[in-house]
């Protein structure tokens, strides 16, 4: 490949997406002028680099879309706009108190702020309604985990995310959805994110309900101890809520706060 062909397939010119990724970047002729001579193993490291750039940012748009959609699905509710973001909060907690590597922290991290996005394929009636759901509606809500790991599936980058999405709802008995795994059938990050989301769940003020006292969430992840919850799991909960009781309450409070604001401007 000469040198002209090199640039000219990675920056692709004519293309209208060109300005967007690949504004700020130096052109390779130019690289290869500043360093030296251009020999083909010093092309070929300057392509890699250049395709590896290309494909953060990709990554980083398809991660921004994917936010996107989540966005939309809890900004129909005042009450879970901020719920990935808290779920995030709290599974990072789990993972880092378990022992899971960095990168495993992370993959946990981002599952947990993609974890509803299927969501935004059931009616708004389902998503707002004031009050518990029927068979039928809480049957079509269930749907959403598979519906998720479909949006996801064609991101390659996040194929690691996906189960975790898939089975975010799975019980440690097997009695969850949607396939009914139980134990160590279910993926670790998708047994923190199940206790990360029933704390949230709990600890945050819904249309419905106040926010649980921490004393209470304690109460209820211990009653679900091996039945819903993977017990070690439930067990540094526990201890993270024990130990971080007030946190809960002041994210509950700052929501309040958020809606109070809303409702006076309204």
């Amino acid at each position: 490949m000469t040198l002209p062909d090199a640039d000219s397939v990675l920056t692709a010119p004519g293309r209208r997406w060109r300005p967007a990724l690949l504004r700020g970047q130096t052109p390779i002729r130019a690289e290869l002028n500043h360093s030296g001579p251009a020999d083909s193993a010093h092309l070929i490291h300057l392509l890699n680099r250049r395709v590896t750039r290309l494909q953060r940012r990709l990554q980083h748009a398809h991660v921004d879309s994917i936010m996107a959609l989540v966005g939309a699905v809890e900004a129909k509710d005042p009450y879970t706009r901020h719920h990935s973001l808290n779920v995030s909060s709290y599974a990072e907690a789990l993972a880092e108190a378990i022992g899971l590597s960095d990168k495993d922290r992370e993959l946990v991290k981002i599952a947990a702020m993609l974890h509803d996005v299927g969501k935004i394929g059931l009616p708004d009636s389902i998503l707002t309604k004031p009050g518990p759901l029927t068979d039928v509606e809480y049957s079509l809500m269930k749907e959403h985990a598979a519906i998720g790991a479909a949006i996801l599936k064609p991101v390659s980058f996040l194929n690691r995310v996906r189960p975790l999405v898939l089975h975010h709802h799975e019980w440690y008995n097997g009695c969850g959805y949607p396939a009914g795994l139980h134990g160590d059938q279910i993926p670790l990050g998708a047994r923190i994110l199940h206790v990360a989301d029933a704390i949230d769940a709990m600890a945050s003020p819904r249309t419905y309900k106040a926010a649980y006292p921490v004393e209470r969430t304690i109460a209820q992840l211990i009653d679900g101890r091996g039945q819903q919850f993977d017990p070690d799991i439930t067990d540094h909960a526990v201890r993270w809520l024990q130990a971080n009781s007030q946190r809960p309450q002041r994210e509950a409070t700052a929501l309040l706060r958020r809606l109070a604001r809303r409702s006076g401007s309204a």
